[in-house]
């Protein structure tokens, strides 16, 4: 169970440097990505990460059941977080309302194949790697990651709730709303 915990801590952090040069690549613009007032990590990615790698394993020798899989379980991960945020803290991070074959504009079909796509490359080329880093972490540092993240959270979550933006996990917004 640690093991996981620690894939989850790992895929939410290259999560978020991930997303963070794929919007600058297609943007041309650097912002932050994060989903969390202090931690750089994206807690979806890391959901996804785990639900991918965790659900195709008794599957793992076809490579179509594991696309399957990976791509059901990701966009069902990132359609139950867009509900978190926007239903519970009112907050968007992303809306595919105006995009074709998208779901009440929580999940968009060229990203599901995508998430598919993906899911081969994380299950059979970067899992066994994240897997072997994720069981030599040591408990002590585990625990400390995790109350962290679990401030982290909480403290996001009632920012973001309060202030009705995702800007509410960036500092410098912060600092220029109430200091400056």
């Amino acid at each position: 169970m640690l093991s996981w915990i620690g894939c989850f801590f790992i895929y939410s952090f290259f999560g978020c440097i991930l997303e963070t040069v794929f919007c600058f690549v297609f943007s041309f613009k650097l912002e932050s990505r994060k989903c969390l007032l202090f931690s750089a990590m994206c807690p979806v990615y890391g959901l996804g990460g785990v639900a991918v790698c965790a659900l195709s394993a008794p599957f793992k020798e076809s490579k179509l059941v594991t696309f399957l899989i990976g791509m059901i379980a990701a966009t069902l991960v990132e359609y139950i977080t867009d509900m978190f945020y926007k239903d519970v803290l009112g907050v968007s991070f992303w809306d595919y309302s105006k995009r074709p074959f998208n779901i009440n504009g929580r999940v968009w079909l060229i990203y599901s194949i995508i998430w598919g796509i993906l899911s081969l490359f994380i299950v059979y080329r970067i899992h066994p790697y994240v897997w072997n880093f994720a069981t030599k972490i040591p408990t002590s540092m585990m625990a400390s990651v995790g109350i962290f993240f679990l401030l982290d959270t909480v403290l996001s979550s009632i920012l973001m709730y309060t202030l009705k933006t995702k800007d509410a996990v960036n500092l410098w917004w912060l600092y220029q709303r109430f200091v400056s």
